[in-house]
């Protein structure tokens, strides 16, 4: 719709995560080529008012299509994505966060293969595509160790979805492309860059850490669920109502409930706590117990529910760690490897080998130093207070309930 005219008040939209991003980015973007609203630069050019609409041929930024069944397919977790003005990062930052969806830029060059069949662009366009490398929704490598190697497993949401585990699935054979000379790639099922630290490894320097759960279950409210204190109120009054008309010295219920209002209010259902079996059969003898989460005020709500996923979220276990090393020994980055893919680190003295995304990428060189590469692995949030985690979390979950009109 038009600036002036925005109906409905929120723009909605559910779906695989992959299919959300794309139809809302891409309506995002017609928007400044639809001619029924924005004027053509030089509107006095017919063909500039022919070349608006849906012909791709001329726009500077396009997004790579998928059908909705296609993104049903691919195994990706669903999302809602909801905006009223809000910026396409700040609305999607999070919904690529938690399902671990990567976004890539490329232009579009002469040479280049089409970035899809049938595409009709102009050199120089922005293709913008949303990208599973990560494969934690289909089954990929999240660990393992150097003598049995890798085990493939996938992450599956508990049966209330607020938790989330590792199930180990069945082995696959390595991709087909692995074996080709010169395709050089990691496959999101079957990644296999792993650096060793040791006497002889390419690693100059590195540091490792790992922050376990902050507690076992995350306790969220404040304030009594929608209806407690009302119907707590409401029986008070009536009855006080009643007794009052009994001896005949008229309505007491209002003069009663205020008395002990502030004794009732806030005391039943006001709280919800959220306990993970997982993480209590697997955090060990000696733990932390519980950790509350701010955001929700009314307990047993939506946006109760919201918090805690974003309570558990943040208080999970996190492994980051970060190795320099020089370019092509052995991996070359940008084709064994790049941005989003999964990498492993084996550290000096154990067996385990530590998987996750490569989240970073610093390439530094000097007048008497060759290039080499800072790699960065694993959530930076490892460096950040768990309220600090959620917090941006939170804030746009509940402005999205605000936008929608549901809290």
């Amino acid at each position: 719709m038009p600036d002036a005219i925005q109906f409905p008040r929120a723009w909605l939209l559910a779906g695989p995560v992959t299919w959300v991003l794309r139809t809302t980015l891409f309506l995002a973007i017609w928007r400044e080529y639809n001619p029924l609203l924005t004027w053509p630069d030089d509107p006095m050019d017919l063909d500039n008012w022919l070349s608006m609409g849906l012909d791709t041929s001329q726009w500077h930024i396009v997004v790579k299509p998928e059908s909705f069944l296609d993104a049903m397919a691919s195994g990706v977790v669903w999302a809602v994505a909801s905006s009223r003005w809000t910026n396409f990062h700040d609305m999607a930052h999070y919904m690529v966060e938690d399902s671990e969806i990567s976004i890539t830029c490329r232009r579009y060059l002469p040479g280049d293969d089409l970035p899809w069949e049938g595409a009709n662009l102009r050199y120089g366009t922005l293709v913008i595509d949303f990208v599973d490398k990560s494969g934690v929704m289909i089954g990929t490598s999240n660990g393992g160790s150097v003598f049995d190697g890798l085990v493939r497993s996938v992450i599956e949401f508990g049966e209330d979805f607020l938790d989330s585990t590792y199930e180990v699935v069945a082995d696959i054979d390595p991709p087909d492309e692995y074996y080709e000379p010169g395709n050089r790639f990691t496959d999101p099922e079957r990644p296999w860059v792993i650096f060793f630290e040791g006497d002889t490894s390419p690693i100059e320097t590195s540091s490792w850490v790992y922050s376990p759960s902050k507690g076992v279950q995350v306790s969220v409210g404040g304030h009594s669920m929608p209806g407690v204190g009302e119907a707590i109120s409401a029986s008070i009054q009536a009855v006080g109502d009643i007794i009052g008309g009994l001896v005949q010295i008229g309505s007491l219920g209002g003069t009663i409930d205020t008395l002990v209002a502030p004794i009732y209010e806030d005391v039943f259902l006001a709280w919800q706590t959220y306990r993970s079996t997982e993480r209590a059969n697997n955090t060990g003898w000696d733990h932390l117990v519980s950790y509350f989460q701010d955001g929700a005020g009314k307990a047993y709500t939506i946006s109760a529910l919201l918090v805690l996923r974003a309570g558990m979220w943040a208080t999970k276990t996190v492994v980051s760690w970060r190795v320099q090393v020089a370019d092509g020994v052995p991996y070359m980055v940008g084709q064994d490897f790049f941005l989003d893919d999964r990498v492993g680190l084996v550290i000096k003295g154990d067996d385990k080998i530590h998987m996750d995304r490569c989240r970073k990428l610093d390439l530094e060189w000097g007048p008497e130093t060759p290039p080499e590469w800072t790699i960065g692995i694993g959530d930076d949030r490892i460096w950040q207070d768990p309220a600090q985690r959620a917090l941006g979390r939170i804030e746009r979950l509940i402005a999205g309930l605000h936008e929608i009109g549901v809290w």
